[in-house]
Formats: structure tokens, sequence, C-alpha cells
């Protein structure tokens, strides 16, 4: 064992200095073992904390796409909510007239028309041709020269006009049939159950009555006439089309042929109906 140096001589004293510099560092020093395993340590401890980085970026990613996502979802909901809106707006009654809108009246007609023609016709059990039991008649009314009211009289004029003739018009039939206003001067009336012939003779007396109608300021009144297209269900295939359709084109008829008319499609021709004595000579259904 070496003798420890004498602190009170110099040189004693510088390695007695030398001697406790070296325990302190054998003291302060981590052995080699335990520094390896610290550095590992430490690179396990990077490794998890990019691990975790990594986890967090595509947590990040994740909860940027899935509010991507939920954003067009909102912006998909709400398109459908204005479109379900125009939809609804679309559904109402005209304003002006108070009859269904075009949309309305379409719908409406078509689904009586499926209860209709279940009860319309039968089949004869002799020879299974089709019997009609009942009928659905369908009308076009078109008020003549009704641009001639507008550029002359304006628009407003022109307004109550409509819906003076809608008023009428609405109350002259019954309270099922259904009335819409298909667009401009242009009404259309379908009746559930009515035969074409009873459906023609309430229309003559709704021309009449009509025609007496005054309009405009009182140096420079008016009446308006109007033209009618008849249709009615023939077979339990025809659709809303069809019988708007055939109506269509018997009112193109009277409108070439003079205006101020009702005319019935009937069997592919087109007949005129100018009173009730022609009419008890015509056959209709």
């Amino acid at each position: 064992m070496t003798d420890a140096p004498d602190p009170r001589t110099r040189t004693g004293q510088h390695e007695f200095d030398l001697q406790q510099q070296a325990m302190r560092i054998r003291k302060d020093t981590v052995p080699i073992e335990v520094t390896k395993e610290l550095l590992d340590n430490s690179h396990l401890l990077l490794e998890e904390a990019a691990a975790d980085k990594q986890r967090q970026s595509l947590e990040i990613s994740r909860l940027r796409r899935e509010l991507t996502a939920l954003h067009q979802m909102i912006e998909d909901r709400d398109t459908r909510i204005i479109s379900m809106a125009d939809e609804m707006q679309a559904l109402q009654e005209c304003p002006l007239t108070g009859l269904l809108s075009r949309r309305l009246f379409e719908f409406s007609c078509n689904k009586d028309l499926l209860q209709s023609k279940r009860r319309a016709f039968l089949r004869d059990s002799e020879d299974g041709q089709l019997r009609a039991l009942s009928s659905v008649a369908f009308m076009v009314f078109d008020l003549d020269h009704f641009s001639w009211v507008n550029n002359t009289h304006g628009h407003l004029v022109g307004d109550k006009v409509l819906k003076d003739i809608a008023s009428l018009l609405r109350h002259s039939y019954r309270d099922h049939d259904i009335w819409g206003r298909w667009g401009g001067e242009e009404f259309t009336i379908y009746l559930p159950f009515c035969p074409t012939r009873l459906a023609v003779l309430r229309t003559l007396d709704v021309r009449k009555r009509l025609a007496r109608l005054q309009f405009g300021p009182e140096d420079a009144r008016f009446s308006v006439t109007t033209s009618v297209g008849v249709s009615y269900l023939k077979s339990p295939d025809d659709t809303l089309e069809d019988l708007f359709g055939r109506a269509d084109k018997a009112l193109y008829y009277a409108k070439e042929h003079g205006r101020d008319q009702i005319v019935v499609e009937h069997d592919g021709k087109f007949i005129p109906i100018t009173d009730e004595a022609q009419l008890e000579t015509t056959p209709l259904p």
C-alpha cells in the first residue's frame, strides 16, 4: 500500500491534490457498461418519440380527412335542403289563381289516375274484353287572344283576368275535380268518374258565363273567350300524358278552326261542340 503523501510539503501537497482529484473523477465517472445502456435507452426513447410523432401525424391526417368528409356531407345536405325547398315551392298553389301548380297538379292527377283505372274497367267473363264502367275526363282551357289583353291593357289587367276566370272555373265544377294552372293562360282540369258528355255539357254553360265577364276600365271594357280541348280515359294503359296529349291536340284544332269552341278528341277524330243540341247528337262516352 502506497503511503499517503504528506500534505505539509509542497510536493506532498501536490500529490495529495492529484489523489483527491482522481478520487472525485472515479466517484463521478459512470462505468462504460452503464453509459452504453443509457445510450441504448436514449435511442429507444428517440425511436419511440419518432414513432409517436408519426402516429400523431397519421392521426392528424385521418382527422383532417374526416373533417373534410364532414364538411362535404354538410354541403351536400345543404344542397339537398335547398333542392327540397325549391321542389316544395314548385309544389305550391299558383299564388295568382289559387289553382294547383303544374307539378302538384300532375302529382295529384297521377295519384288519382292509378286508383281510377283499377275501378274504371271490368273484364267481360264471356269474351275477355275490357268494358268501361266509368270514365275520366280531361280538359285544357286556353284564353283566346290573351296576349292582346297584356299588350293593350297591361299585365295588371291581364293578371286580374286570369284570377277572375280561374275563380269562375274553380267554383263551376265538382269539389273533387282537380284544377291546375298549366302555364301562362292555360288551365287544366281532371274529372274522375265523369262521363265525357257530362263534362262537355257543364263546360258549355261555363263558357257562356265566362264570356259575360267584363274587364278593363269603364271606357274600354272587354270580354274574353276560351277554347277548350277535351279527352277521356280510353284504356287502363292510358297515362296522364296520354290524356293531356289528346286534349292538347283537340285544343290546337279548336284554335286553328276559329277559337271560342269546345273540341273533343274521339276515336282519333276532333269533334267541335258548340251547343247542347249538337252535343245530343254526338256519340260520346
